[in-house]
């Protein structure tokens, strides 16, 4: 007869061999191009003053959201990041505003590797996507109302940079999906609940919004965002900002709605946004905006990225 010891020891064995049966997923090699563009957020305020900031100390920093490459997450958000300061000038005599440059290094990938980064806030990197002289002049915009004052950046500030050259990392293999089921759902239905489409479930948002940055460089000065509204066919066509970067806004208007272009389920309406009431309201780095239905208060679009960085 077998101890209680001998037996228990007997049960792990058996339950090893059992694990060591079972075939393991294997992890898959992935190719990150160079220039893979991911967003980065300030954890500390820096503060111009002097003492308190010297070219090349640490900034702490971290990923904003996701980085995925062909629909796997290869940084996750939260990841602390390398960054430092690569440039600060103390604000001068006769209103010349100071200015802070952050440099991104390195971030580390979600299987442990280090990716090497270029580019950063106010930096140009290498990969970097260059602005139309249209759009570089709104880079600057900003600086026609903040003059003279201390270089500040806030904590949470957002701003992008790139992977500095490409390379491998291990992520896990995709899941088997099971094939859709159809949806038999009634379109009225649909509409009562605020919804668009049976593709609402797989994460479409019901009012979506994009900045036509293209539209912009056919004018020398432009005063407007272009912006597409897509919206459900029983909304109004009547759109505010609510939200930027995350927080409750007013004052600033979506103008120039357009008749719609309506499908079954959705309509497209172009407008447009004043570049000057809006980026009054912007932080420094790169900002977030949230449109709303003025008829359907739980109507609100996903925050939309806006790609000027200030």
């Amino acid at each position: 007869m077998k101890s209680p010891r001998h037996a228990a020891a007997s049960g792990l064995m058996s339950l090893s061999l059992l694990l060591a049966c079972i075939p393991q997923a294997q992890a898959e090699t992935l190719k990150v191009p160079a220039d893979t563009r991911l967003f980065l957020t300030t954890q500390e305020e820096l503060v111009g003053k002097k003492g308190a900031i010297i070219e090349g100390q640490r900034v702490r920093a971290q990923i904003w959201k996701d980085v995925v490459v062909e629909g796997r997450t290869i940084i996750r958000a939260g990841t602390p990041a390398m960054v430092k300061v690569d440039f600060f000038k103390r604000n001068k005599i006769a209103g010349r505003k100071g200015k802070i440059t952050l440099g991104a290094y390195e971030v580390e990938a979600t299987d442990g590797s280090a990716l090497e980064l270029t580019g950063g806030y106010y930096k140009q990197g290498s990969g970097r996507i260059f602005l139309t002289s249209a759009l570089a002049g709104i880079v600057f915009l900003p600086l026609i109302f903040i003059k003279g004052g201390k270089a500040k950046l806030p904590e949470g500030t957002v701003f992008d940079a790139f992977t500095a050259r490409s390379a491998e990392v291990d992520v896990p293999p995709l899941p088997s999906v099971a094939a859709p089921t159809d949806i038999d759902i009634l379109e009225d239905d649909l509409l009562a609940a605020g919804l668009v489409r049976p593709d609402r479930a797989q994460g479409v948002p019901a009012l979506s919004v994009e900045f036509l940055y293209s539209d912009m460089e056919k004018e020398e000065k432009p005063k407007a965002f272009p912006i597409e509204i897509t919206a459900p066919a029983a909304s109004t066509d009547t759109f505010t900002i609510s939200h930027i970067n995350g927080e409750p806004a007013s004052g600033v208007k979506v103008e120039g709605v357009s008749a719609p272009v309506c499908g079954p389920w959705r309509c497209t309406y172009r407008a447009s946004i004043a570049i000057k009431p809006l980026i009054k309201k912007f932080s420094p780095g790169l900002n977030t905006v949230r449109l709303g239905a003025s008829d359907m208060p739980n109507l609100a679009s996903d925050d939309v990225l806006v790609e000027v960085e200030i």
